[in-house]
Protein backbone atom coordinates (compact mmCIF):
# COMPACT_ATOMS: atom_id res chain seq x y z
CA UNK A 1 0.00 0.00 0.00
CA UNK A 2 1.32 3.43 -0.92
CA UNK A 3 2.26 5.76 1.95
CA UNK A 4 -0.29 8.39 0.85
CA UNK A 5 -3.15 5.87 0.85
CA UNK A 6 -2.04 4.53 4.24
CA UNK A 7 -2.01 8.05 5.71
CA UNK A 8 -5.44 8.79 4.22
CA UNK A 9 -6.86 5.51 5.53
CA UNK A 10 -5.55 6.36 9.00
CA UNK A 11 -7.23 9.79 8.69
CA UNK A 12 -10.54 8.06 7.90
CA UNK A 13 -10.11 5.50 10.69
CA UNK A 14 -9.56 8.29 13.23
CA UNK A 15 -12.64 10.13 11.91
CA UNK A 16 -14.58 6.92 12.49
CA UNK A 17 -13.42 6.77 16.11
CA UNK A 18 -10.79 4.09 15.71
CA UNK A 19 -8.45 3.36 18.58
CA UNK A 20 -5.05 1.73 18.48
CA UNK A 21 -3.66 -0.48 21.23
CA UNK A 22 -0.07 -0.94 22.37
CA UNK A 23 0.43 -3.74 19.81
CA UNK A 24 -0.54 -1.51 16.87
CA UNK A 25 -3.94 -3.15 16.39
CA UNK A 26 -6.71 -0.79 15.34
CA UNK A 27 -10.26 -1.27 16.57
CA UNK A 28 -12.55 0.41 14.07
CA UNK A 29 -16.26 0.83 14.85
CA UNK A 30 -18.79 -0.31 12.23
CA UNK A 31 -16.32 -2.30 10.13
CA UNK A 32 -16.02 -6.08 10.20
CA UNK A 33 -12.69 -7.14 8.78
CA UNK A 34 -12.43 -10.44 6.89
CA UNK A 35 -9.62 -12.78 7.81
CA UNK A 36 -8.86 -16.12 6.15
CA UNK A 37 -10.18 -16.94 2.71
CA UNK A 38 -10.95 -13.38 1.66
CA UNK A 39 -8.52 -13.10 -1.26
CA UNK A 40 -9.26 -16.58 -2.61
CA UNK A 41 -13.01 -16.89 -2.16
CA UNK A 42 -14.38 -13.46 -1.33
CA UNK A 43 -17.58 -13.24 0.70
CA UNK A 44 -18.72 -16.70 -0.38
CA UNK A 45 -16.16 -18.68 1.61
CA UNK A 46 -18.01 -20.68 4.28
CA UNK A 47 -14.92 -20.47 6.50
CA UNK A 48 -14.70 -16.68 6.26
CA UNK A 49 -14.37 -15.17 9.70
CA UNK A 50 -14.65 -11.55 10.70
CA UNK A 51 -12.75 -9.60 13.30
CA UNK A 52 -12.96 -5.98 14.41
CA UNK A 53 -9.22 -5.33 14.69
CA UNK A 54 -6.55 -4.83 12.08
CA UNK A 55 -3.18 -3.23 11.44
CA UNK A 56 -3.16 0.19 9.80
CA UNK A 57 -1.80 -1.27 6.54
CA UNK A 58 -4.78 -3.66 6.34
CA UNK A 59 -7.36 -0.87 6.07
CA UNK A 60 -9.35 -0.90 2.81
CA UNK A 61 -11.27 2.36 2.71
CA UNK A 62 -9.71 3.11 -0.68
CA UNK A 63 -11.00 0.00 -2.47
CA UNK A 64 -13.80 -1.71 -0.53
CA UNK A 65 -17.42 -0.51 -0.35
CA UNK A 66 -18.00 -2.36 2.94
CA UNK A 67 -15.34 -0.12 4.49
CA UNK A 68 -16.30 3.22 2.94
CA UNK A 69 -20.10 3.00 3.32
CA UNK A 70 -20.09 3.39 7.14
CA UNK A 71 -17.99 6.55 6.60
CA UNK A 72 -20.60 7.93 4.20
CA UNK A 73 -23.31 7.12 6.74
CA UNK A 74 -21.39 9.01 9.44
CA UNK A 75 -21.00 12.03 7.15
CA UNK A 76 -24.73 11.95 6.46
CA UNK A 77 -25.46 11.70 10.19
CA UNK A 78 -23.66 15.05 10.57
CA UNK A 79 -26.39 16.67 8.44
CA UNK A 80 -24.69 16.45 5.07
CA UNK A 81 -25.91 14.70 1.93
CA UNK A 82 -23.56 12.44 -0.01
CA UNK A 83 -24.11 11.82 -3.72
CA UNK A 84 -22.40 9.30 -5.98
CA UNK A 85 -22.98 9.61 -9.72
CA UNK A 86 -21.11 7.99 -12.63
CA UNK A 87 -17.42 8.57 -11.80
CA UNK A 88 -18.07 11.44 -9.43
CA UNK A 89 -19.05 12.05 -5.82
CA UNK A 90 -20.01 15.20 -3.97
CA UNK A 91 -21.28 16.37 -0.61
CA UNK A 92 -23.90 19.05 0.05
CA UNK A 93 -24.82 20.65 3.31
CA UNK A 94 -28.35 20.04 4.49
CA UNK A 95 -28.86 21.64 7.89
CA UNK A 96 -25.26 22.59 8.59
CA UNK A 97 -24.93 26.11 9.99
CA UNK A 98 -21.76 27.75 8.78
CA UNK A 99 -19.54 28.11 5.75
CA UNK A 100 -19.26 24.96 3.72
CA UNK A 101 -17.11 24.73 0.59
CA UNK A 102 -18.08 22.74 -2.47
CA UNK A 103 -16.68 19.27 -1.90
CA UNK A 104 -16.68 17.01 -4.92
CA UNK A 105 -14.31 14.77 -6.80
CA UNK A 106 -14.03 12.53 -9.81
CA UNK A 107 -12.07 9.35 -10.27
CA UNK A 108 -11.53 6.44 -12.61
CA UNK A 109 -14.48 4.73 -10.93
CA UNK A 110 -17.11 5.40 -8.28
CA UNK A 111 -15.17 4.11 -5.30
CA UNK A 112 -12.12 6.21 -6.18
CA UNK A 113 -14.26 9.34 -6.53
CA UNK A 114 -16.05 8.53 -3.27
CA UNK A 115 -12.76 7.94 -1.45
CA UNK A 116 -11.31 11.26 -2.64
CA UNK A 117 -14.47 13.08 -1.63
CA UNK A 118 -14.41 11.50 1.85
CA UNK A 119 -10.76 12.55 2.35
CA UNK A 120 -11.52 16.12 1.29
CA UNK A 121 -14.53 16.27 3.63
CA UNK A 122 -12.64 14.90 6.64
CA UNK A 123 -9.79 17.39 6.16
CA UNK A 124 -12.33 20.23 6.05
CA UNK A 125 -14.28 18.81 9.02
CA UNK A 126 -11.16 18.47 11.17
CA UNK A 127 -10.26 22.12 10.53
CA UNK A 128 -13.78 23.24 11.50
CA UNK A 129 -13.88 21.37 14.82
Amino acid sequence: MKKEILEQNILIAKFMGATVDKYGDWTIPNVRIPTQGWEQYGDHDPCLKFIDKCKDYETRYHNDWSWIMPVIEKIESLMFSFFIHNEGAYIKKTNYKGNFPHIGNTGENKIEATYKCVIEFIKWYNKEK
